[in-house]
């Protein structure tokens, strides 16, 4: 399937002590960069976020929701926006959350299913993720100007709310895999740490 890509790191990370998921580290690696694994098949990636100090592929876009911190709908806006000029708009764009460890056994799920929906959403054990979702991209263009109408703008708007104006379905994923990280507890359960120089934390993991 040819599809495109965005991934959301713009989050404040405010039960992180500020610090950014995207730079906490699994195995010696970036946990954006591990999220970008998931979708290393995506024709064109856009992430919306701080990526300094990350090493990411060289086909990604990087893009700031305006203003920065203004909700991850407004992350998507961004990231569909930096999309647009591509070739073939027509195709299917994954969104993700950068903080998910392990999401690229749901996205293989998402990239195989058959659709009959204008979106998936992944189901992982007893709750639909919201940031795990495949989904036509002129039925997102469309829902993000419908919402962006009825709210007066998309700061802080709900993503349960943008998906509710587009016809999806579920598609249930491996267990835990669409687990993500929040709190530092969450971090140690999916092995993701600091990285440390000089006995303080890189200035590079924090979230400005």
């Amino acid at each position: 399937m040819i599809y495109d890509a965005i991934v959301l790191a713009g989050g404040r990370s405010s039960r992180l002590d500020g610090y950014a998921k995207a730079a906490l580290q699994i195995s010696g690696r970036a946990v954006l960069a591990v999220t970008l694994d998931a979708v290393e098949t995506a024709r064109h990636i856009a992430v919306v976020g701080d990526v300094a100090g990350i090493k990411i592929p060289e086909k990604t876009r990087v893009v700031r929701e305006n203003p920065p911190y203004s909700g991850p709908v407004a992350g998507i806006a961004a990231g569909l926006r930096e999309l647009e000029g591509t070739e073939d708009t027509d195709v299917r764009v994954m969104v993700l959350a950068c903080d998910m460890p392990r999401v690229s056994a749901a996205v293989a799920v998402l990239l195989a299913e058959d659709a009959g929906a204008q979106a998936l959403l992944a189901h992982d054990g007893d709750r639909d993720q919201y940031l795990v979702a495949l989904v036509d991209r002129p039925a997102l263009k469309a829902a993000l100007a419908h919402l962006a109408t009825e709210r007066g703008g998309l700061i802080d708007a709900s993503v349960r709310q943008l998906w509710s104006s587009i016809g999806w379905k579920s598609a249930a994923v491996p267990l835990g895999s669409t687990r993500d990280i929040d709190t530092w507890e969450d971090a140690r359960e999916l092995g993701a740490e600091l990285s440390f120089h000089n006995d303080a934390p890189s200035p590079t993991l924090r979230s400005l």
